[in-house]
């Protein structure tokens, strides 16, 4: 099979055309940089910025624009620490998952053999003892399913051994139940004294926020109140309405020479507005054609 002749030959070739031709210039459509969509964390953390900078660079923003830029940063930084807050959360469920929910099942099954132990002989020699082992394996299950999410799990039977040093125990008795005599970490004691407030107690410990116990939800900031001082007392709209006719028109401010007697005292005492003014020249026309009638013209008696 012969070989391919090289593009250079095939150019040469055909002319003058091939050579003379640009290569095609690839369409780039956009700016090629990645913009965040509304209602995401990064969208969140790109407007915290943007209101940072800005109030930072103008001093001079009317008072009710900074309040509502102020509102809205806290509201986005409150989105932004529980958004981040839920990331973690579900790295840390997905994390310690498995050593939680095979330490569940070991303490669970042993809680259900010492209550069948102690039904069955609840008046023998060593139902103290198995009373204290029961209470050790209940905060045990408490520990594997209300330990805080946020907060590194540390194993409760990781490295459970017997107290005599028995192997053959060992491979015989259950991990829970050789480990009930072992070091409990320091969550347990709180989990054992959260457990006598109740099963709402235990929930808010295992869905707190930080290792002091507090649990911050997100919350709306609410509307700051301003000092009387700087306010100036609102006007209603009608009186507003009658101080712009008394600028635009003033006629009304010094009286008209066809309205009645004492429609200057009335529009001294109180602005009119338009509905009255007119019913007021109604009024004053009237009055002129019934003087013009009682006159007689051309009807005049001698």
């Amino acid at each position: 099979m012969g070989s391919k002749r090289p593009l250079a030959d095939d150019a040469g070739d055909g002319g003058g055309e091939s050579s003379n031709q640009q290569p095609k210039r690839r369409k780039f459509y956009g700016s090629g940089k990645h913009k965040a969509k509304e209602g995401t964390s990064e969208f969140a953390k790109k407007r915290v910025r943007n209101i940072q900078r800005l109030l930072q660079s103008k001093a001079d923003l009317p008072a009710n624009v900074r309040n509502d830029l102020e509102r809205e940063l806290a509201a986005l930084r409150s989105d932004v620490a529980d958004r981040a807050f839920q990331k973690k959360r579900s790295a840390m469920i997905a994390k310690y998952h498995m050593v939680r929910f095979f330490e569940r099942k070991k303490a669970s099954r042993l809680v259900k053999q010492l209550r069948r132990q102690i039904e069955a002989d609840p008046n023998g020699d060593d139902a103290a003892s198995l009373k204290e082992q029961l209470h050790v394996a209940e905060v045990d299950e408490a520990y594997t399913l209300y330990h805080p999410h946020i907060e590194p799990y540390i194993s409760l039977y990781g490295n459970a051994k017997p107290a005599d040093g028995d192997d053959e125990t060992a491979d015989k008795a259950p991990a829970a139940k050789l480990a009930l005599k072992a070091e409990r970490p320091p969550m347990w004691a709180e989990v054992e004294k959260t457990m006598e407030q109740g099963l709402e107690a235990l929930q808010r410990l295992r869905e707190r926020r930080s290792a002091d116990g507090s649990t911050p939800a997100p919350r709306r900031p609410t509307l700051k109140k301003s000092s009387g001082a700087n306010k100036t007392p609102l006007k209603p709209r009608q009186e507003q309405g009658q101080e712009q006719n008394h600028e635009t028109h003033p006629k009304a401010q010094h009286g008209d020479k066809h309205k009645p007697a004492g429609a200057g005292e009335r529009s001294s005492k109180t602005a009119l507005n338009r509905r009255e003014r007119r019913r007021l020249m109604r009024e004053t026309m009237a009055a002129e054609e019934d003087a013009d009638s009682d006159g007689g013209g051309f009807f005049e008696e001698a």
